[in-house]
């Protein structure tokens, strides 16, 4: 099971997210998942490390404009970030704006492999309809996302946690990507169930816990 340790909460200091990069590490964590302005302080806190910095982009809401996205995504990349983990707009997939979809998941993507950075996108599933979800996977999928997330694990917007039978209907729409369980996940033993219904990665606040 591949580690992502998140760190995005308002009022952390450098100082504490240069330690929680280094514990991460140690413990072999997969990646450190920061907000785009201490990008740079966990990249070189992670450097020579086998744990990739992730930096987020459109964090939490994924209503920005795409140009933005992909703006950003060249910011953190150009600061360090080896992964990219976009939030979709999840607005526009509820009222079938899949152009816009389309072009700043297509420009992220493009933007992160161009650097040789992995293009991680995170889908609000518990905002939208099973058939709104099977659209936004199969379309990062088809768009050369690597891995989808299918929450942001943002409490405001959260009518509920992201269960395994979530996870086990993206697993039965992806194609190619990857798919990194995300959302609240307190627990290794809720971890190890999303595991087994198709994730093959976890992030949480809590993964160097697990």
């Amino acid at each position: 099971m591949e580690l992502n340790q998140t760190v995005l909460k308002c009022g952390m200091t450098e100082e504490y997210i240069g330690d929680i990069c280094r514990k991460a590490a140690d413990k072999g964590l997969s990646s450190v998942s920061v907000f785009p302005s201490v990008v740079a302080v966990a990249a070189k806190a992670l450097k020579g490390t086998d744990t990739k910095c992730c930096s987020s982009v459109s964090y939490p809401l994924g209503a920005d404009l795409p140009k933005i996205k992909v703006n950003e995504a060249k910011l953190v990349i150009g600061d360090g970030a080896q992964e990219v983990c976009m939030v979709m707009n999840a607005a526009a997939v509820k009222v079938g704006d899949l152009g816009v979809v389309k072009e700043e998941v297509k420009g992220v993507v493009d933007a992160a492999h161009a650097a040789g950075c992995r293009a991680k996108v995170m889908i609000e599933t518990v905002l939208l309809t099973k058939e709104q979800v099977k659209t936004a996977v199969e379309l990062a999928d088809s768009l050369g996302a690597d891995v989808i997330l299918p929450s942001t694990g943002f409490k405001p917007l959260q009518a509920r946690k992201v269960t395994a039978e979530d996870i086990a209907y993206i697993a039965g729409l992806v194609k190619n990507a990857e798919i990194e369980a995300a959302g609240t996940i307190e627990d290794r033993q809720t971890a190890e169930a999303l595991v087994s219904a198709g994730a093959k990665g976890v992030a949480a606040d809590a993964a160097l816990d697990f």
